[in-house]
């Protein structure tokens, strides 16, 4: 049983396997974190943060996390 989780696992995140590829990094939406630019890199976090919760809660409505979460169910 683990050396097939192992396998599975080295499938998945080692290989890529049955996974959709990712666009890719978005150069320039995350700025390099120097003294200099502390209020910038914070105004980016923050609205990356806000776009996350709001990505979240548009999968969680659309029961793509959670379903029973979704329903407002009582989770065991």
């Amino acid at each position: 049983m683990n050396y097939t989780a192992y396998l599975g696992g080295e499938m998945a995140y080692g290989r890529g396997v049955g996974v959709e590829p990712a666009d890719g990094v978005r150069a320039g939406e995350s700025p390099d974190i120097h003294a200099s630019n502390l209020p910038e890199v914070a105004k980016v976090a923050g609205r990356h943060v806000v776009e996350s919760l709001e990505h979240a809660a548009k999968n969680l409505e659309e029961g793509e996390i959670g379903p029973a979460l979704g329903r407002h169910e009582q989770v065991h």
